[in-house]
């Protein structure tokens, strides 16, 4: 916990309580000038207190604008902040509203929509499976005439990578129709391949 909290920057509770002289420091490093230690300190507070990236460039700019003597930085901070507010809550009004009359009216759009997601992803598992899941069988027959049959080569015949759809399919079915648990299914997964390796079935 002490390491941590090492590690963490220290920062101001509220801009209010950073020194007056802030925006000089914040503007010296701007322009690339020397700072000292304890205002690199100030500013690294600053920093850590103001989070959002786009409000410290906007604000940055601002203050170099104020510290070079032009009014026009401190009638922007002004201005967009009266807008904020008076926004702020009209926004948050007009979200709610429209999210409700989105979940009441759009019903059968979202269920579509949900419909939609599923079969995408699973598409996408479908088309990891080949990828992802390497099963094959080493079986092979000698015939009377000395010829080698392979039943991987007629497996592939009839559809490439078709142990690994049927195995993943499988899977599924347990997990979604049975209901099996996906510690159990792991574990029964496992313990068939080590039974199926060890005959010389799969591979």
């Amino acid at each position: 916990v002490q390491s941590r909290r090492r590690t963490e920057p220290e920062h101001f509770d509220t801009i209010q309580e950073a020194p007056e002289n802030f925006v000089e420091i914040w503007t010296k490093q701007l322009l690339g000038e020397y700072v000292t230690p304890q205002e690199e300190e100030f500013s690294a507070k600053i920093r850590a207190t103001e989070t959002p990236k786009s409000a410290l460039i906007s604000r940055a700019i601002e203050a170099a604008m104020a510290y070079d003597g032009n009014l026009v930085g401190v009638i922007i901070t002004l201005v967009k902040a009266i807008i904020v507010g008076a926004l702020r809550w009209h926004f948050f009004y007009w979200g709610y509203k429209a999210g409700t009359a989105a979940i009441l009216n759009l019903r059968d759009q979202l269920q579509t929509l949900t419909d939609c997601a599923s079969i995408l992803g699973l598409t996408v598992v479908g088309a990891l499976i080949p990828s992802l899941v390497s099963v094959v069988c080493p079986l092979q027959f000698t015939t009377a005439t000395g010829g080698v049959i392979a039943i991987q080569t007629y497996l592939d015949m009839i559809m490439p990578k078709l142990l690994a759809v049927v195995i993943t399919g499988t899977c599924y079915f347990l997990l979604g129709k049975k209901k099996i648990k996906m510690t159990t299914l792991v574990f029964g997964v496992l313990i068939f391949s080590v039974i199926a390796s060890a005959l010389g079935i799969l591979g």
